[in-house]
């Protein structure tokens, strides 16, 4: 039998075992059918697999706040997996039930940046330009008219000057 990096040959049987009572509808015994997986196994290749599992069957027995906590703890313990944008994705239906919109968009902002030109970038879009456009608070002082111009004296003529000195009116050598 083949050994998993990290794992036992026992390993993979386990997580598989955990699916096959999912589909089963068996979602608390899947549940701890995963645990246990990652309790054995916690170095194994599936791991973050696992956890999604784990987070799915809380979330179909509708513990909602530790299927939201699971995928939190994913996405933050393993931050470079190949599962981790998908627990951010799926973190998205709780937060938003949750009224936390400033959640969601920072969640789609970080999916477009980190998971460019994929199916996650796409979904990250189709998810923030859902979301209501964030209300802008922009202090201001309140609009006054504008000052009244002052009114100048009518312009009177000036008389042409007259020189002081014939010195001066005289040009320059």
């Amino acid at each position: 039998m083949r050994r998993a990096p990290g794992g036992a040959p026992g390993g993979a049987a386990a997580h598989r075992r955990g699916g096959q009572e999912r589909a089963e509808k068996k979602y608390a015994e899947a549940k701890t059918t995963l645990h246990k997986f990652i309790d054995q196994y916690p170095k194994q290749e599936l791991i973050t697999t696992a956890w999604m599992g784990v987070a799915s069957n809380l979330e179909s027995l509708g513990k909602n706040d530790e299927a939201l906590s699971t995928y939190q703890r994913l996405a933050t313990e393993y931050p470079q997996s190949f599962n981790a944008p998908l627990a951010l994705l799926a973190q998205i239906p709780f937060l938003k039930a949750k009224n936390k919109t400033d959640d969601v968009r920072h969640i789609c902002e970080t999916l477009m940046t980190q998971s460019r030109d994929s199916l996650v970038q796409n979904e990250a879009l189709r998810e923030l330009t859902s979301l209501p456009q964030p209300q802008v608070s922009v202090h201001t002082k309140p609009q006054h008219p504008p000052p009244t111009p002052l009114a100048l004296p009518p312009a009177t003529p000036t008389p042409p000057a007259t020189p002081a000195s014939p010195a001066l009116s005289q040009p320059l050598p």
